[in-house]
């Protein structure tokens, strides 16, 4: 072999390299690209946001206008805002006024649930707030029963405990409210959790270097749109 096939062929053995390890420096990018964003991939939310909601409810107390919840601090990472909250040692808690509520009675349409404010950390508040008045308590209604048993179990709650707090998933809790006087029906406010929106130190860095990996899922999405939809 002359040296010019010689140098030829070394080129080419050079430049494939290369390309070979270009290819596989953008192939192992774009998965780990993938992996570190997860489901995040297909949303247009940056990693390492979500919503802080209770994980669980720790303390609830009626005051003659409010009524006020304390609660392990989870949160919800987006894109699943409807997903179990993962508990942090965190501690909140939010405040709602009653007369901001629905209330609504065994036989009454469902009122729509009522917003409760973002809660605050300051637990030494919520103790001053709360000095000496009784806890109420604190029940978890099973998920996927008909809204004829939801009731069921809602009065049988007001029977048996009284006026109480019913938590309904991560997401809404019922504040429960005794009859007056005897014959008469509970009442019923359904309310959805204290939450806040929060965000990782590192979730701009981590949205911007991922950013060509989540053009490059768009365009493998166009293209498809186009190769298929044209049959």
């Amino acid at each position: 072999m002359s040296e010019s096939h010689q140098s030829h062929a070394t080129g080419f053995l050079i430049r494939h390299r290369r390309a070979t390890m270009w290819f596989l420096a953008v192939v192992m990018y774009v998965a780990a690209s993938f992996r570190l964003l997860g489901p995040s991939a297909f949303d247009y939310r940056p990693p390492g946001t979500g919503l802080e909601r209770p994980a669980a409810y720790q303390q609830a107390v009626l005051t003659d206008r409010d009524v006020l919840m304390a609660f392990t601090i989870g949160y919800a990472p987006n894109p699943a805002p409807y997903a179990p909250v993962r508990p942090t040692s965190g501690r909140g808690w939010g405040k709602i006024a009653l007369a901001d509520l629905a209330w609504y009675g065994p036989d009454d349409p469902p009122a729509r649930a009522k917003n409760v404010p973002s809660f605050a950390d300051n637990m030494e508040e919520f103790a001053r707030e709360t000095a000496g008045r009784p806890m109420l308590p604190t029940l978890d209604m099973p998920l996927f029963m008909s809204e004829a048993e939801d009731r069921r179990f809602l009065v049988d709650a007001a029977a048996r405990h009284g006026t109480c707090l019913v938590r309904f998933g991560d997401r809404d809790v019922f504040l429960v409210r005794a009859p007056d006087a005897p014959g008469e029906a509970p009442q019923f406010a359904r309310m959805q959790a204290p939450e806040r929106p929060y965000k990782r130190w590192w979730s701009d860095a981590v949205y911007v270097a991922t950013y060509p990996a989540r053009l490059l899922l768009v365009v493998g999405f166009v293209l498809m749109v186009v190769l298929f939809g044209m049959h």
